[in-house]
């Protein structure tokens, strides 16, 4: 019995509708999701997020008890109707996240400082003084 041969095509793999199917949307819709490390650091919690493409004015950092929240938005350059451009690739459009992250302790908010270099954002949170461990001295009780 002879068995038919299958020709790998790619375009009927990943057609719109496979991708529509697969990713549950129009086209190719991509979730980004930023990397991230926290870690503490002497009397800080320290966090540290990929956001490449994004300058310090198209982020947003906000503290609200024990949670840690940094959002990013960049909107679509929009620019005249050029005739005589043709675009072969047009992929730069709006693109935005929202990341919430539990902090382990409380911090200071008010004393918190970030930085943005080479696509990472850096956030640097001070422990709250009730957060930070404390000396306890033992009495010698005389019986």
């Amino acid at each position: 019995m002879k068995r038919p041969i299958t020709i790998f095509d790619p375009s009927r793999v990943f057609s719109d509708n496979f991708m529509d199917s697969f990713f549950g949307g129009a086209g190719i819709n991509f979730q980004y999701t930023n990397d991230l490390e926290m870690y503490e650091e002497g009397d800080n919690v320290v966090v540290k997020l990929k956001v490449p493409g994004f300058n310090d004015d198209q982020i947003g950092i906000t503290i609200e008890d024990r949670t840690l929240t940094i959002s990013g938005e960049v909107k679509e350059e929009t620019e005249e109707e050029n005739k005589n451009k043709k675009y072969y690739y047009k992929e730069m459009r709006q693109q935005s996240f929202t990341r919430s992250i539990p902090l382990p302790i409380r911090v200071d908010a008010d004393k918190a400082v970030a930085e943005i270099k080479n696509g990472i954002v850096n956030i640097s949170m001070p422990k709250a003084e009730d957060a930070k461990p404390r000396s306890v001295t033992v009495k010698k009780v005389v019986s």
